[in-house]
């Protein structure tokens, strides 16, 4: 007994240690207790000033610190530390409270001061995170180099920059959004004020569409990404992190070839289907795996698909000596694949949903975000998925888009000096949070004690006697007088719910005796409503059901918008929550805190089934099904077994682990192929610039004839391996011929020796490089007037050499992360990451070689370079990418995975791409 509390005390202290990412709420206030101490004791003497005057002030105030900030290195901190950001806040404190009514707490400025740290928050709902994203922003907008603040959504942006508006005026600081369908002079004004409100996916999209028209005299996003203050910010640095931002061009509807294929290949599946349903088996005809996503045709359904294909080939494609099994295969992979993807792992109203277009007549397929529920129009997936989907829900079907740039979010985040965030579920994701961005998070503790009621969970076995619980614990609420907001999986359920429970005859009852505000949902289709939706939710014996979508950013007040029932709300126990379904651990803990806002009192409970998502994607609904059976429980029964939960949580933690290691697994990838594609950014930038101050080069002319002399030295060297040797005239027509191919120069073989002459590899290099000398000063002084300052016209051909060259090379990496042999090699070899760093410096290797030959010929040849001519010249992207792709599989199949090099290639130093070899 006496050892107990010296073990609870050292295992306390080790896992403090452990958790080094992660402050508690105790910590984070004696960190910062002299910093408020300091901010409300000015904040009592500024309390006493008249409006004018305090203004007044602020004004003056706010040109100082400008001036102040604008000078300061971003590295010397120590003016703040000694009292300017305390000051500062001071000053947003009280001008919050003349604008807003709303007197900041001690908990918000400990915030503030986190972020202004470059720490993640953890805040309770209801905590005011919305206030200290404004006190962030303000300590960092006066240098003058922009506060981004990105939150989840249009509607969140809006409503925020409407209420926070006056603060930022107050303060002497200007202001602006970005949303959808803005347009781009209007982007670069809210960009060009000192904080801009919009949602990351807006933010990234503009990134990319000014880097791909890089140079342009009007850049969408004006200036580099500076700091960026994330609302919600697991969601958007973990849900949404991996996700490719992705600026593509659709050319309209498919060829007819192509979508007879579509719909052909949805034929097979949609019969196969019908055929495993006649006979409920299932199994014999697909094998799908829901937690790893992945589904293909057994040894039957394989037979069934080669039956049917082989009946749709006219009687002379038929027979076995006419038949082309090879173009079976390709069948199967091109459009097989996609199709049973769309229907075995791709649900309508969870995954995405059927909504009319604007002319009212045809239909199409928008996203659903996984997490929040909610439409994401513009997004689509690749590799056939899209038009899979448009054939099995027998919409039109469009071409797939030409990617033309992409970027993942996580990635976009990185290219910001300083990321920071908040959210109420922070502390879930901090370790994931610290190992991929290196940021800790504090955890900030409430401004009034949680006065909300944890009631123990319920489970059932299946959802039809969940819909009765949930009903039960409705009409117990609507009896007492209290909200119901139910929180259900996706919008299916939610759809399926919101049905029984407008319709049940007891509920309705209640409703009509009391005059309570009809039952409502918050879904993919009534998002336009959203705002009307939740000003009503809080009413008293109001129904609200809703996807995940409630779970953040929603503000649910007691008594209504204008809390006129606040008092009778609160007196018959405040708002009723419940989680339908299981979810993941933090949007659970989303979801749960719409109640309880400072120290308003609520209550909260969990629903779940065997026939709940998670458990069948982990395959373990039969289990839990045995399991409580053997527990003797029947049908009807509800129960709350410790054993039931524990198992639950066990289920819970496998998928987020999984998750996880998926998401890590894509960010590395997402990673080498970011700083290569960040080194052909610096490539553009650098001759945007013109800054060519390297080996001796003054300028663009002079260095790419730099690079010509490597690209002639690698002929010479490719067709004479030996150094030393006697090199003779009929020896060098090689030599000429790839050099002419590369210049058309037409240089002759008299022009370099005579028949006498015996040269060696440095003569034939010199020479070579007299006479194109003398060629290319000779083409620029006809065709362009030789200037040795490159011009405009030239700078600009180089750049969309290097942006076609991006595109190509961001294509092939696609490519090969979908290629059999990095297939081969994830299922054989442990070190897939050097292997894939490998192959990628391949592909960046030969796309840069490709590169520099482009732009030696456009350069020094004196090329017209017209958009014509380029666009003859050039192959398209994706050609050019598959070509490297299939080359590189080649090599894959023949040799196999190589391991070697994986040390020397993590250890290479990042040179300069264009440098000459």
């Amino acid at each position: 007994m006496i050892l107990k509390p010296i073990f609870t005390y050292f295992a306390g202290i080790w896992q403090k240690l452990g958790q080094h990412y992660l402050s508690d709420p105790e910590m984070v206030a004696e960190r910062y207790a002299e910093n408020i101490h300091d901010i409300n004791a000015l904040r009592d003497t500024l309390s006493s000033q008249d409006d004018d005057t305090f203004f007044q002030e602020v004004q003056e105030k706010s040109a100082i610190w400008r001036a102040t900030l604008t000078e300061t290195d971003e590295n010397d901190t120590d003016e703040n530390d000694m009292g300017l950001r305390n000051e500062i806040l001071a000053y947003a404190c009280e001008t919050i409270r003349r604008k807003l009514n709303i007197n900041p707490y001690d908990v918000q400025l400990q915030a503030a001061l986190s972020l202004d740290d470059g720490r993640m928050c953890d805040q309770g709902t209801g905590e005011g995170k919305t206030v200290v994203g404004v006190l962030a922003a303000v300590l960092n907008a006066y240098a003058g180099k922009g506060v981004h603040i990105a939150t989840v959504n249009d509607y969140l942006v809006q409503r925020d920059i409407e209420e926070m508006h006056p603060v930022y005026t107050g303060m002497g600081l200007s202001v602006g959004m970005i949303v959808s369908d803005m347009p781009p002079r209007n982007r670069a004004q809210a960009y060009n004020c000192d904080v801009t409100y919009g949602t990351i996916s807006q933010f990234g999209f503009d990134y990319l569409k000014t880097r791909l028209n890089y140079g342009n005299d009007d850049p969408v996003q004006p200036r580099e990404p500076n700091f960026l203050i994330l609302d919600e910010a697991d969601q958007i640095l973990i849900d949404d992190g991996t996700t490719p931002l992705i600026i593509s061009n659709r050319h309209g509807g498919v060829e007819a070839d192509e979508e007879r294929n579509i719909i052909f290949a949805n034929d097979i599946i949609k019969t196969i289907r019908q055929k495993a349903s006649s006979e409920n088996e299932d199994e014999k005809y697909f094998d799908v795996d829901l937690q790893s996503r992945q589904v293909t045709l057994t040894d039957e359904g394989q037979n069934l698909f080669e039956e049917i294909y082989r009946a749709s080939l006219p009687d002379d494609q038929n027979s076995d000596e006419n038949f082309d099994i090879n173009s079976m295969n390709d069948f199967l992979s091109v459009y097989i694949k996609p199709a049973l993807m769309a229907h075995f792992l791709f649900d309508r109203n969870k995954d995405y949903a059927v909504l009319p277009q604007d002319d009212g007549v045809t239909d199409s397929i928008v996203l659903i975000d996984k997490q929040t529920k909610r439409k994401m129009p513009g997004r689509s997936y690749n590799n056939g998925l899209q038009q899979a989907l448009q054939a099995k829900e027998n919409v039109k079907i469009l071409a797939e888009t030409e990617q033309q740039d992409k970027i993942s979010i996580q990635y976009y985040c990185s290219k910001y000096r300083n990321v920071v965030g908040m959210s109420g579920s922070m502390a879930e994701a901090a370790k994931e949070i610290y190992e991929v961005f290196g940021v800790e998070t504090n955890v900030i503790g409430r401004n009034k004690p949680s006065a909300v009621l944890e009631c123990d969970d319920k489970f059932v076995l299946d959802q039809s006697t969940q819909i009765d619980t949930l009903k039960t614990q409705i009409i117990e609420d609507l009896k007492a007088g209290r909200p119901v907001l139910v929180g259900a999986a996706d919008d299916a359920t939610a759809k399926a719910i919101f049905e029984i429970i407008k319709n049940d005859d007891d509920i309705l009852t209640i409703i009509s005796e009391n005059d309570y505000p009809k039952p409502d949902i918050l879904c993919i289709d009534t998002t336009h409503r959203e705002t009307e939706i939740v000003e009503n939710a809080g009413l008293p014996g109001a129904i609200t059901i809703s996807t995940p979508m409630a779970g953040r950013g929603t503000d649910i007040k007691l008594g209504g918008k204008d809390r006129s029932a606040y008092d009778q709300v609160c007196d018959a126990g405040g708002l009723s929550l419940y989680v339908f379904g299981t979810l993941d651990t933090r949007s659970e803990k989303q979801l749960r805190g719409r109640c309880g806002r400072q120290g308003e009192p609520g209550r909260t409970m969990a629903i779940r089934s065997c026939d709940d998502g998670l458990f069948i994607r982990m395959n373990l609904r039969d289990r839990m099904i045995g399991l409580l059976k053997r527990l003797g429980m029947d049908k009807d029964e509800v129960i709350d077994d410790p054993m039931i939960t524990k198992s639950m949580r066990y289920a819970l933690k496998r998928a987020e682990n999984f998750d996880m290691d998926a998401r890590v697994h894509t960010i590395k990838y997402g990673n080498v192929e970011g700083e290569n594609d960040d080194r052909f950014m610096k490539m553009a930038q650098r001759v945007f610039e013109s800054d060519f101050d390297m080996e001796d080069c003054e300028d663009l002319q002079d260095y790419m004839f730099l690079i010509f002399e490597n690209l002639v030295s690698d002929i010479i060297t490719r067709h004479f391996p030996q150094d030393g040797r006697s090199i003779f005239d009929d020896e060098i027509d090689g030599v000429l011929e790839e050099v002419n191919a590369l210049t058309r120069f037409q240089i002759h073989k008299n022009d370099i020796m005579s028949d006498e002459d015996r040269l060696t590899r440095e003569d034939l290099f010199d020479r070579i490089l007299d006479v194109a000398d003398e060629i290319w000063k000779e083409r620029h002084e006809v065709v362009t007037g030789f200037d040795m300052q490159i011009n405009p016209r030239q700078r600009s051909f180089v750049i969309e050499q290097i942006q076609r060259a991006r595109l190509e090379y961001g294509n092939a990496m696609t490519f090969l992360r979908e290629s059999r042999g990095m297939e081969q090699m994830n299922s054989e070899f442990r070190d897939h990451m050097s292997f894939f760093q490998f192959q990628a410096k391949i592909l960046f290797d030969k796309q840069l070689d490709k590169l520099r030959h482009s732009i030696v010929r456009g350069i020094l040849v004196g090329y017209d370079i017209s958009i014509r001519q380029q666009k003859a010249m050039a192959e398209t992207s994706i050609v050019a990418a598959q070509r490297m792709a299939e080359d590189l599989g080649r090599v894959l199949d023949r040799d196999g995975p190589r391991k070697t090099h994986s040390d020397s290639i993590q250890q290479e130093a990042v040179t300069d791409p264009l440098q000459p070899a």
